[in-house]
C-alpha cells in the first residue's frame, strides 16, 4: 500500500467516500437482474353468435359459431312448438352451447342483441316468470361445462347473420327444401322407474369401462375376442369399420325401433331383408345380430306376406 501510495502522489488523487444511495442501488439490482418479460400471444376463443325469431305460425333459431381457427358453423332451425320472443332466445342460447360443448370449446363469448337474455344470464335483471326461471337453470347447467363463458348484449345490426339464419328459420321453407325441427329444451321432470337392460351393449361398455366381464363364460369369451372392434365416444358405444365411419351400437329395443321406421315408416317402402340390413347400416347403426333380425321383421311384417310378389 505504501508503493501504491507513492506512486500515485503525484497525481494529486484524494479519497471521496461514496455518498449513502441505498435506493439507487435496489433500483440498479431490479433493472439489472429481472428477467426480460415474454408476451405471450393469447389464444383466441370461441365467439357465438345468436338469434331468435317467433311469428304466429312457428319459431326459428339461428346460430353462428366460430373457432379459434376461424371455421364458421352457422345453424339455421325450427322449433317444433309455439314458443315467445323470449323463449325462442333461450332456445338459440342453449343449442348453441350445446353445439360449441360437442365441438369441445373451453372459452366462448356470446353475443345476443335481446337486452333481457344477457341480462338475466348476467345477473343483472330479475327473472320472474317460472319459464324464463326453468330455462336459466339450464343455461348454467350448460355454462358449467365451459372453463370461461360470457355472454355480452350487443346492436341488431352486429348480429345481422344470425338474425337473418333465424328468420329463415321461422319462414315458410320453399318446397323441397329440408328443414330440422328441435324441440322445447324444458319440459316436465320425468323418473324412470324401471330402467331396462341395453343388453350387449352394457355388457360392452361395462369391460371397456371397467374391465368387468358376465359371469357366462361363452359370453365373457367373445367380449375379449370382439373388445377391440369397438370404441366409446362421449359414453356411447360405436363399431369401427375399415371404410366406413363409427357405427353407433344399439341395443334390442332401439335395434327394433330403427327396423320398424326404416321399414315401413314415413318413408319405408317394405324392402326385403338384405335391403333392410343394408339401409340401417347406411343409417350409421349396428348390432350383431342385424341380419338375423332384419330377417325375422320382414317375414313378421303382414303387408310384406300378403302383397309383397315373393314371400319374404
Amino acid at each position: 500500500m505504501l508503493k501504491w501510495s507513492v506512486e500515485l502522489g503525484k497525481f494529486n488523487i484524494e479519497y471521496e467516500p461514496r455518498k449513502a444511495i441505498k435506493g439507487q442501488v435496489l433500483a440498479d439490482f431490479l433493472s439489472e437482474l429481472t428477467p426480460p418479460q415474454v408476451l405471450e400471444n393469447p389464444i383466441p376463443g370461441w365467439t357465438l353468435h345468436i338469434d331468435g325469431s317467433a311469428n304466429s305460425e312457428r319459431g326459428g333459431v339461428g346460430l353462428v359459431l366460430k373457432d379459434p381457427s376461424g371455421h364458421i358453423y352457422e345453424h339455421a332451425l325450427r322449433l317444433g312448438f309455439r314458443a315467445t320472443n323470449n323463449e325462442v332466445e333461450y332456445e338459440a342460447l342453449l343449442f348453441g352451447l350445446k353445439v360449441a360443448a360437442e365441438l369441445g370449446a373451453e372459452d366462448i363469448e356470446i353475443f345476443t342483441d335481446s337486452q333481457l337474455i344477457a341480462g338475466q344470464v348476467n345477473d343483472t335483471f330479475e327473472t320472474r316468470e317460472a319459464a324464463m326461471v326453468k330455462y336459466l337453470a339450464e343455461v348454467r347447467l350448460m355454462t358449467a361445462r365451459f372453463r370461461r363463458c360470457t355472454i355480452t348484449k350487443v346492436p341488431r345490426s352486429e348480429n345481422a347473420q344470425a338474425n337473418a339464419l333465424a328468420r329463415l328459420a321461422s319462414s315458410r321453407a320453399p318446397t323441397g327444401a329440408m328443414v330440422r325441427t328441435i324441440g322445447p329444451s324444458i319440459g316436465p321432470t320425468i323418473m324412470a322407474v324401471d330402467q331396462e337392460d341395453g343388453g350387449w351393449t352394457d355388457e360392452m361398455l361395462r369391460f371397456k369401462q371397467a374391465g368387468v366381464l358376465p359371469e357366462d363364460k361363452s359370453t365373457a369369451r367373445r367380449i375379449r375376442r370382439t373388445e377391440s372392434w369397438y370404441c366409446i365416444v362421449d359414453g356411447r358405444l360405436y363399431r369401427r369399420g375399415f371404410s366406413r365411419p363409427l357405427l353407433r351400437c344399439l341395443n334390442p329395443t332401439e335395434a327394433q325401433t330403427t327396423l320398424a321406421e326404416i321399414h315401413e315408416g314415413i318413408c319405408g317402402d317394405h324392402v326385403s331383408a338384405r335391403t333392410l340390413a343394408h339401409m340401417v347400416l347406411r343409417q350409421g347403426y349396428y348390432w350383431p345380430t342385424l341380419r338375423k333380425d332384419a330377417q325375422a321383421y320382414v317375414r313378421n311384417c303382414e303387408p310384406c306376406q300378403k302383397h309383397a310378389r315373393l314371400q319374404h
